[in-house]
């Protein structure tokens, strides 16, 4: 009997492991138990069952003994056992990607049905697997990463993520023919390391987390087997990263070195993974993969059973990917051997710390574009992130049509093939032009039903962001310097602080098809930022630091410019809030001194794009007139002198008039359909809108009301930042830029900057009235006495550390101010000027 039961063990397993011996097999039938030793598993079989990444290959992978326990008369309640000691992998970079349509002999395409599910499936699906250690080797170009993973559980659990027996860990829906199944994986420690093998002086990157576990939840089709969808959720309680700036660096080279290859792999297999899940579902109407269904209801739209209505409660609409944390606490701090800036307060360094509350990123794959989100985490239809987007699918929807029909009249897409319709059931016949019409919207149509978004949703509940620490600190209270009002303004606790929202466009399989652009979406609620001058020289001396190291890599990443930056941007604050305090003391102490400056503005939306509501070229087109209109900016002096830096500059100009488009515009006779067909208007000058700013003073002696300093004003302002020009070089020995091994360290130390330039123009329609008095008067004189210190270090910082040539060129136009200058007496002013 156990020499039979040897045999099937051989027959199965010899596709999965290399060399497989019966002397390697210890069993024992009648207790249900066996064991196997010193496997080495088939590597290519492996990577197709792992699905891992095309980009990553194989190449070893070792276990040195895993044992089973199998009580056979409880396999419909009792899980299977297998324990596994330790295994390890090698996996190293693909210089040339894999090919994911091939899969090897006996291996069936990953999410392909097996057959119909039966009592063998659920017996597989329920196993519970135990492993000590796993231990990871990834080498790339440019580095070796380890990680380690100890005490690993996998095992199913009940819907609500208790432990239970095998039969309450799956629901069917035998309407739809469709079974969900839970599983729990929990481990206690992950330890990752990185280490580059181009500069061996860059600190190790490290990071350890503590325990956690990761929930997932996959749907099958009943009569094949298949799976349609899968739901994976990460938890993490706690994580605390202490970062130096050389381990940011090496975290720079280690991005570096792949993201070329994962951005290749990512568009080549969610292309062919959406064609293949488009393909598994029966229906695909209005929304996501699939439509969600009413709870309570059955496919039929009846009221279903109890067991229909509990599948609907858990049901896994699409596949999604989603993370929490509770607390990450990030701590940055120079490297031992002194500070990087020139602050005599920073010379022996600093250390600055951000804490993050409740940090959730969804991920959603394979979502079809026009399909609804009802199904999604947390999220609502009346988003106005939803609204945004379904209002830049319309306006796509349009220009494209209009495009593709050369300007001839024609319908809506909405009413695609009506006309045609109409017109034969009035008894005429449609002419010619009217077909060709018909037959390239119903081309149209059918094209931008399948088009699909990739989306990244982030939410963070919290934020604080404290002071830099110096050794000269030590043992003091932390102070904020930024964090969310949420405890101020009696915010809903279930409304976060932070909510982004990325939407990228892609078409399923093998199609080449105009998309719109990537759409990027922020959202920010009320926060504070207390302004302190000496964690601002910090983190601008930290940050040219790593800039300086890093300025090579930028330039070598393996990316089109106009894919990775090309996309519409919007960003809203809600009531921020600035503090600026004075650090010089007062010789003579009063309660009418100010103790703060206060600026407040209402609301602020920032957009890279041209519309009514993010500024339109006829807006820009308007403050250009005004500000030609002023001698100041249009003179023969400063700051209108030949060599002086221009205020108004060229960009501006040809943004206004509509002459930057990145591309040329199609027309019928340049027409291709490419990706990018409709994206020609440039994305690189920014409109500000501030609802309404103010500022005030807060004085001791009054500590409820703050005296007003500006009164409430609209204010506007177009930005436009000139990127550095950046000389990709080419060394000898290297493929399209990236070079081998042995040159990278000559590569890297190149310089390729060559600086940047910053232009804005602001400008605001109503009287600005400004009211100030004497203690008033003297808080502002010492403010910027402290702001201009403040400039001091950071422009000799810049220059010591990374001396690029920038320049910022800022304008205003204010068309009446009302200034009230409040003094006392003159002999109290005379005595009081010099305190």
């Amino acid at each position: 009997m156990a020499g039979l039961i040897k045999g099937q063990i051989l027959k199965h397993l010899s596709k999965f492991v290399k060399n497989l011996a019966p002397s390697q097999i210890s069993l024992s039938a009648i207790k249900g138990e066996g064991e196997l030793s010193n496997l080495e598993l088939n590597e290519v079989v492996l990577t197709e069952l792992l699905e891992l990444p095309s980009w990553i290959r194989l190449t070893k992978a070792t276990c040195n003994r895993a044992a089973i326990r199998i009580q056979w008369t409880k396999l419909k309640t009792v899980p299977i056992q297998l324990q596994l000691d330790e295994i390890l992998v090698e996996l190293e970079t693909c210089e040339e990607l894999r090919d994911p349509s091939t899969s090897p002999p006996g291996v069936s395409p990953p999410g392909a049905g097996t057959g119909a599910y039966g009592f063998t499936d659920k017996v597989v699906d329920g196993i519970t697997v135990s492993v000590n250690l796993v231990y990871v080797t990834l080498s790339s170009l440019a580095f070796t990463a380890s990680f380690q993973m100890s005490r690993i559980l996998l095992e199913s659990k009940t819907p609500v993520w208790k432990k239970g027996n095998l039969q309450m860990t799956r629901l069917k829906d035998l309407d739809r023919g469709e079974v969900l199944i839970f599983k729990e994986l929990s481990w206690q420690t992950v330890r990752i390391e990185a280490r580059s093998t181009v500069n061996k002086d860059l600190t190790p990157l490290r990071l350890i987390t503590n325990q956690a576990r990761c929930r997932i939840t996959i749907k099958k089709r009943m009569t094949d087997s298949a799976i349609l969808g899968c739901r994976l959720v990460l938890i993490l309680d706690d994580l605390l990263w202490v970062l130096t700036d050389d381990q940011l660096k090496a975290a720079l080279h280690f991005m570096d070195s792949i993201s070329g290859l994962i951005k290749k792999a990512t568009t080549t297999t969610q292309k062919v993974k959406a064609e293949r899940k488009l393909k598994n579902q029966n229906s695909i109407p209005g929304g996501g993969m699939q439509m969600p269904r009413a709870r309570g209801s059955t496919a039929m739209g009846g009221h279903g059973s109890a067991a229909a209505n509990t599948f609907a409660n858990y049901d896994v609409f699409e596949t999604s990917y989603h993370f929490y944390c509770n607390r990450i606490d990030l701590h940055f701090c120079d490297d031992p051997g002194g500070g990087r800036s020139l602050h005599p307060n920073l010379a022996n360094g600093g250390a600055f710390q951000v804490s993050l509350a409740k940090l959730q990123v969804d991920y959603y794959p394979y979502h079809l574009a026009r399909g609804d989100r009802k199904h999604w985490v947390r999220y609502t239809e009346a988003s106005p992130h939803r609204t945004w987007m379904n209002a830049n699918l319309a306006s796509f929807d349009t220009r494209l049509l209009d495009v593709l029909l050369s300007g001839r009249n024609h319908t809506p897409l909405s009413r695609a093939g009506k006309p045609a319709a109409a017109a034969a059931s009035a008894g005429g016949q449609p002419q010619r032009g009217d077909r060709e019409d018909d037959g390239i919207r119903d081309i149209v149509v059918k094209q931008l039903s399948r088009l699909m978004t990739e989306n990244f949703v982030v939410r963070l509940f919290d934020i604080t962001v404290y002071c830099v620490s110096t050794t000269s600190h030590s043992g003091t209270k932390l102070r904020e310097m930024i964090k969310g009002d949420h405890g101020r303004l009696h915010i809903p606790e279930d409304l976060p602080f932070l909510h982004l929202e990325f939407t990228s466009f892609y078409y399923p399989g093998d199609l080449d098809f105009p998309l719109p652009p990537p759409c990027v979406m922020v959202h920010l609620n009320p926060f504070t930022v207390w302004l302190d001058i000496l964690t601002l020289v910090w983190i601008n001396a930290f940050i040219l630091n790593l800039q300086k190291s890093v300025n090579s890599l930028q330039a070598s990443l393996d990316l089109e410019q106009s894919d990775s930056l090309y996309a519409d941007i919007k960003l809203e604050i809600l009531m921020p809030r600035v503090i600026v305090g004075s650090n010089i003391k007062h010789k003579i102490q009063s309660d009418k001194k100010p103790s703060s400056l206060q600026v407040h503005a209402s609301k602020i939306s920032i957009a890279n794009y041209r519309s009514l509501e993010t500024g339109s070229r006829a807006d820009l087109a308007t403050v250009l007139e005004l500000f030609q209109r002023s001698p100041m900016f249009f003179g023969a002096e400063f700051p209108s002198k030949p060599e002086d830096t221009p205020v108004v500059c060229e960009k501006f100009i040809s943004h206004a008039t509509g002459v930057d488009g990145v591309r040329e515009a199609p027309t019928i006779a340049n027409i291709s359909y490419k990706k990018d067909l409709l994206w020609t208007d440039a994305r690189d000058v920014w409109y500000v809108l501030v609802d309404s700013c103010w500022a005030e003073f807060d004085v001791p002696c009054i500590p409820q009301r703050p005296i007003p300093l500006i009164d409430a004003v609209p204010l506007a302002a177009w930005i436009y930042i000139k990127p550095e020009d950046k000389k990709r070089s080419v060394v000898p020995g290297g493929e399209g830029g990236r070079p081998h091994r042995k040159l990278l360290m000559q590569y890297y130390s190149q310089d390729k900057s060559q600086g940047k330039e910053l232009h804005v123009l602001a400008h605001t329609t109503r009287l600005v009235s400004v009211q100030i008095d004497h203690h008033q008067l003297i808080f502002i004189l010492r403010l910027a006495e402290e702001l201009a210190e403040m400039a001091a270090f950071l422009s000799a910082d810049t220059a010591s550390i990374d001396p690029v040539a920038s320049t910022v060129a800022i304008g205003a136009l204010l068309p009446q101010v009302d200034a009230a200058l409040l003094l006392p007496q003159q002999t109290a002013f005379a005595q009081g000027l010099f305190l």
